[in-house]
């Protein structure tokens, strides 16, 4: 595919984010409905082929696209029962394996952002630090 190709595609994604991976391979990548222009360019057959190669050159899994609105995925979330988890659950599990997996060390920055100049620096640098 020709560069100015890929720049084509990408400008059809614009305001477009992946929002759920299915176990079945499924990529939801959710558009703006202001956005339908771009996503019916999007499911065109030519460049769902290219997305779903690149998806696999970047992940070297099967995944193919499913395309929706950020108002239906609101909905979908808006309508789901009360006892579902909202993925937080799988997030600190993902975050518990890779810390295990890679024998990582949680290291917790406690020390305050330094809003102003070093403490002891002269005053007369704090002011010209301050300009």
């Amino acid at each position: 595919m020709k560069q100015s190709g890929a720049g084509l595609l990408a400008a059809a994604f614009d305001g477009a984010r992946p929002v759920a991976v299915r176990g079945d391979g499924a990529v939801q990548i959710a558009f703006p409905a202001s956005a339908a222009f771009n996503r019916r360019k999007a499911e065109a057959k030519e460049n769902r082929t290219v997305l779903i190669e690149a998806m696999q050159t970047v992940t070297g899994a099967p995944l193919h696209p499913e395309f929706v609105t950020l108002e239906e995925v609101a909905e979908a979330a808006a309508e789901a029962p009360a006892g579902e988890s909202d993925g937080s659950d799988r997030e600190d599990e993902l975050y518990r394996r890779i810390v295990a997996e890679f024998d990582a060390e949680v290291v917790v920055d406690e020390e305050p952002e330094q809003t102003g100049p070093p403490e002891g620096m002269p005053a007369e640098e704090r002011k010209e630090g301050t300009s």
